[in-house]
């Protein structure tokens, strides 16, 4: 074996693990994120799995949707089945995104979205990127506060 194949192959091996060992990071993160919010009792989603967060109990009320309906109508579902006094509750959803708050009454919509004055004036910065193929560039859902 010559001297770059034993460095290309020594890179893929470090490259190999520090990948692995990032992603299982990241996922420790991510799972203990929710066993906090359960321990302080706020509303998380049942059947919770350490390595899959709750992406199975989120796909058999997926299932239960009519073909092509968006996966979020699932959330209502799981609200009316788990939540109805709370009118929120979190779902982890990692690593498709973060840990989800899905605000599912009103009253909690408002609390959250107007009467936070961090939320109401700052934008999500994925609004950008849900809004560019409906708007098709900046738009009054998305633009800062300041602009």
């Amino acid at each position: 074996m010559s001297l770059l194949g034993a460095i290309f192959g020594s890179a893929t091996v470090i490259l190999l693990v520090s990948s692995v060992g990032y992603f299982f990071t990241k996922l420790y993160e991510a799972r203990m994120l929710v066993r906090d919010k359960q321990k302080k009792g706020q509303p998380v989603a049942p059947e919770h799995s350490f390595i899959f967060g709750h992406l199975f109990y989120l796909k058999k009320f997926i299932d239960g949707l009519p073909r092509g309906a968006h996966y979020q109508y699932a959330f209502g579902d799981i609200a009316r089945k788990h939540f109805t006094d709370q009118g929120a509750f979190y779902i982890d959803l990692w690593p498709l995104s973060g840990l989800f708050l899905a605000a599912v009454s009103p009253q909690v919509a408002i609390q959250a979205a107007q009467m936070n004055l961090a939320l109401a004036t700052e934008r999500q910065h994925l609004l950008k990127r849900f809004f560019k193929p409906i708007a098709g560039g900046p738009n009054l859902f998305d633009l800062p506060e300041k602009e």
